[in-house]
């Protein structure tokens, strides 16, 4: 008798370890996708990705000319995401205002309306506070209720948003002037002006470029055609650089090295101690949106549809991929791949070594907003009043063989167990 238990035991203990080999690797299978973003990199073909979710906003008519209705369309902004949540801004009257968004589901967790929202503010988070700038005002929220913190008014137009260093504000305004901020209330540190700008349509275009500050420096573009070099702490003039029309993207700081577009068609590279220019490329048509440096790359797009990949210390060209529309999206590199919208209605995904397109995913309209990417999920805006979460394919399942294999294994077990018993029985009988 004593035998059978044994016997009995040691099978029950196979069948539960063939369970737990077999098993384990199941749930982590479905699972892994959402965590190993370098699984988004397929050398060898193009990759279908997923639409995980997406929040769209309906077009309202605001009245008929000549019998025709006419709309206003939601915009939204560059989303940053944030512990698992998404911030974007939202333009077009009704639903105009800040949103927190669930990043895995597109739930609205909370939304904020302000004044005159538009979708050119792109939200910058620190400290759990939201800091986001439009029309004439400079807003901050709590991140975790959308209750506003503070809000200050310096009667200019915003187009360039905040970047927050060392617990100071940094941004310009349309009537020229760059301003650094206390982040805690608001107060006002130091501002100086990039020159006066040239009166348009009745309006004053100063800066709209957002300010990169590396250093102790705060660098910045302006409608004046001029790229300034200011003292972050006391607001300084450094240097500034002069290109042939006007500057509208973010500068990128690399290695000392300042990288930035203008609409002269220029990508430019100064060096970021004194502005003296280190080289320039030409590509043809407006360069607005902001460069991208990775692994001694310089990533940007143009209004003339085509993505370049620009050698850092040169300034000549990798390769070059040609989309159907203005490129005003930056771009995102992450584990050997680079992201970046077109006014195509595209969001493209190419190998950041050769240019290859790896996958391109169609929206409802024109992509002018740059992308976020957090945890092998692509977020993006469009200006047809829609936020995108575009992942990969879930691998697929290997459940069911295995499966077949658990069964197989627990009946032939079984099996033997019955046989191994009716042996022991007739033995004892013997």
């Amino acid at each position: 008798m004593k035998k059978l238990f044994l016997v009995a035991f040691l099978i029950a203990i196979t069948i539960n370890g063939f369970f737990l080999v077999y098993k384990l690797p199941l749930s982590m299978a479905q699972t892994s996708w959402f965590v190993a973003e370098s699984t988004l990199v397929t050398e060898s073909s193009v990759v279908v990705p997923t639409l995980l979710w997406n929040l769209t906003f309906p077009k309202y008519i605001t009245g008929y000319y000549k019998g025709s209705p006419q709309y206003i369309v939601p915009e939204f902004s560059s989303p940053i995401v944030v512990d698992d949540v998404v911030y974007v801004c939202c333009s077009g009257g009704l639903n105009g205002g800040l949103y927190a968004l669930n990043a895995n589901t597109g739930s609205i967790i909370w939304n904020s309306s302000y004044e005159e929202p538009d979708a050119v503010a792109i939200p910058t988070v620190d400290n759990e506070v939201i800091y986001i700038n439009s029309g004439n005002d400079l807003y901050a929220f709590d991140a975790n209720t959308g209750m506003k913190l503070w809000e200050d008014n310096f009667f200019d137009i915003f187009r360039s948003s905040p970047v927050l260093v060392d617990g100071m504000l940094y941004f310009g305004d349309a009537t020229g002037n760059v301003y650094a901020l206390n982040a805690s209330n608001g107060e006002t540190i130091w501002h100086n002006s990039v020159g006066f700008p040239k009166e348009k349509d009745g309006l004053f275009y100063g800066t709209f470029s957002a300010p990169s500050v590396v250093n102790g420096v705060v660098y910045i573009g302006s409608q004046d055609s001029k790229l300034y070099a200011f003292d972050a702490k006391y607001g300084g003039t450094i240097w500034k650089y002069v290109t042939g029309s006007q500057i509208g993207g973010a500068p990128a700081i690399v290695d000392s090295v300042v990288y930035f577009g203008s609409a002269d068609g220029n990508v430019y590279a100064l060096n970021a101690s004194n502005g003296s220019l280190i080289w320039k490329y030409q590509t043809g048509d407006m360069v607005i949106s902001s460069p991208t440096i990775s692994e001694g790359v310089v990533f940007i797009g143009s209004e003339n549809g085509v993505f370049y990949a620009l050698n850092s210390t040169w300034g000549t060209e990798i390769w070059s991929y040609p989309t159907r529309g203005d490129i005003f999206s930056s771009s995102v590199v992450l584990n050997g791949v680079v992201y970046f919208g077109s006014s195509d209605y595209n969001v493209y995904s190419l190998n950041a070594t050769n240019g290859d397109k790896i996958w391109n995913y169609l929206t409802d309209g024109m992509v002018q907003s740059s992308p976020a990417v957090a945890n092998g999920v692509l977020y993006i805006g469009t200006k047809e009043g829609s936020v995108y979460a575009i992942g990969q394919p879930p691998a697929k399942s290997q459940s069911q063989p295995k499966t077949l294999q658990i069964i197989t294994i627990a009946v032939a077990a079984i099996l033997i167990t019955i046989i191994v018993v009716f042996f022991l029985t007739k033995k004892k009988k013997l």
